[in-house]
């Protein structure tokens, strides 16, 4: 039986989902052959309900647009997926597909959507087919990039974290 979710623990689950999701693209984008691609996480201070950290990724600066329309649309829908790969993981469920997944169009950034060739919340078949073959790469246990997308993640944690006790020193 898991502990109750309390405000710390949600904060907790909110920051591994942020380090996961940007691990995605960052992982997927070194696969991809984008070159260097750095990401980081640091707590979300916005008005949005329920969120408490939030992150970025920057590939190698004009490397993204010299891929393929594919590949960036694979890049783009990586972020999403390494989610549901950490939410399936701990589940146990893995979904059939990512349709349903992409009609939600908060599921992605906005700068993630303009990397599709979908409007966001409507997703074409070539998005789908795209978060699919990210699946089956970043897919728990099976997926060659698992690891990385988990050791890239806690790296992330690891580093926002020495940021945050840095602060805290500063502010002694």
């Amino acid at each position: 039986m898991r502990a109750p979710l309390t405000p710390a623990r949600i904060q907790a689950l909110d920051r591994r989902a942020a380090a996961i999701r940007e691990a995605g693209h960052v992982v997927i984008g070194r696969h991809l052959g984008i070159g260097p691609v750095w990401g980081e996480i640091f707590p979300f201070d916005a008005d949005e309900p329920g969120r408490t950290w939030a992150g970025h990724t920057w590939p190698q600066p004009n490397r993204l647009g010299r891929l393929s329309h594919e590949r960036q649309m694979m890049y783009a829908v990586a972020g999403m997926v390494a989610v549901h790969a950490w939410i399936c993981n701990r589940s146990g469920d893995w979904p059939p597909g990512f349709r349903i997944e992409l009609t939600d169009p908060d599921c992605m950034s906005e700068t993630d959507w303009d990397w599709t060739d979908s409007e966001p919340g409507e997703p074409t078949d070539r998005l789908v087919r795209c978060a699919e073959l990210v699946a089956g790469l970043l897919r728990p246990g099976a997926g060659p990039l698992w690891p990385s997308l988990l050791a890239e993640a806690r790296s992330m944690i690891a580093a926002a974290s020495a940021v945050a006790r840095a602060e805290k020193r500063a502010k002694a």
